[in-house]
């Protein structure tokens, strides 16, 4: 679990040691997109200097969505068998900054983002963390950077960043092959394979929730749902443009096995993730997630439905409740007809 209690102060002063943001640029991760194959160390107790090592070997796999967005899949056998994680690349263009946001399938929780920056060929991000009870600062350096190869490091601090502990070393070279396939996820997550697809979408947005106004723009898009982890998530990127401007934004669904429960983070191309997830079930064929955010400084709930409606039709919507669920106002609406295989 991430945790900020190492100090704020310390915190920001690591942070501002890292690459000039100036230097980085939406373009940084580009070189890490494919397919690689992975050979990893883990040291179970980093600053131990007799801990055990663990190695994985695997692959890992990584896609740009947009400018300044990837994401990566990793699959991996060791010694307690498979390890699956996901990572979550987004550029912010106003601080020209990097985030990195992990999930592995057995929490599938993303956890607090690392940022930082690329400069002189390497990357540096750095996040504070929890490591058996003590909080830690993390380092995440991308070095070696070359067409076919390179390396990733994450390191531990626990005494405000003056000295390093490796907990975890990858070392990677390119694939011509097709990454391992991830094993089959079970039934329970499962629940949304049938919008694994490609699909052309009609979208209309309230502009002014809550407001009293019904002031509705209209999008033509296309929504692109690809699943990880052998279905025990997805990710769905839309586009669409209207004649209120172009929109496209990125949704991450993961199953958590603990609960039973789906959460559903939002991604946009200022480099934002939202914070925190929704989080819901999908019963009786249709999905519902919750979570409670601000609208203009008072408190809403949103809802966020997803169901098919035939066997080439899909309907989501988000809709919104100041009165603790006693009644929603839909304000965004996303119609979907599976489109033609290419």
């Amino acid at each position: 679990m991430r945790n900020g209690g190492i100090g704020f102060i310390v915190a920001i002063a690591v942070l501002l040691s890292a690459p000039a943001g100036a230097a980085s640029k939406s373009s940084d991760f580009d070189f890490a997109d494919g397919v690689w194959k992975t050979h990893i160390r883990r040291t179970l107790h980093p600053f131990d200097a007799g801990s055990e090592v663990v190695e994985l070997t695997g692959t890992k796999s990584m896609r740009r969505v947009w400018d300044g967005a990837h994401v990566e899949e990793i699959q991996a056998d060791g010694p307690s068998g498979r390890w699956q994680g996901l990572t979550l690349f987004l550029f912010d263009p106003q601080t020209k900054q990097w985030t990195q946001t992990f999930a592995s399938s057995k929490s599938a929780m993303l956890t607090a983002s690392a940022a930082g920056g690329f400069k002189d060929g390497q990357g540096e991000l750095y996040s504070t963390d929890t490591f058996e009870g003590r909080s830690i600062l993390v380092r995440s350096l991308w070095s070696g950077i070359q067409p076919d190869s390179h390396r990733y490091e994450e390191s531990y601090s626990d005494d405000g960043g003056r000295t390093w502990h490796v907990a975890f070393q990858a070392t990677l070279t390119r694939s011509t092959e097709p990454p391992l396939t991830a094993p089959p996820a079970p039934k329970a997550a499962r629940a949304f394979d049938f919008e694994n697809a490609r699909w052309k979408t009609r979208i209309s947005r309230l502009m002014q929730p809550l407001s009293g106004k019904k002031d509705w723009a209209q999008y033509d898009a296309t929504t692109d749902i690809q699943p990880i982890w052998g279905g025990q998530g997805n990710i769905v990127h839309i586009v669409g443009d209207g004649p209120r401007g172009h929109l496209e934004l990125m949704g991450i669904r993961l199953f958590q096995p603990s609960s039973g429960q789906w959460h559903l983070w939002f991604a946009h191309t200022q480099g934002g993730l939202a914070l925190p997830p929704l989080v819901g079930e999908v019963k009786g064929g249709q999905a519902a997630l919750y979570d409670q955010e601000e609208l203009e400084g008072r408190p809403v709930w949103v809802r966020i439905s997803v169901k098919a409606t035939g066997p080439d039709t899909v309907l989501s919507e988000q809709a919104f409740s100041a009165d603790h669920g006693k009644t929603w106002e839909t304000n965004f609406i996303s119609r979907q007809t599976r489109a033609a295989a290419d």
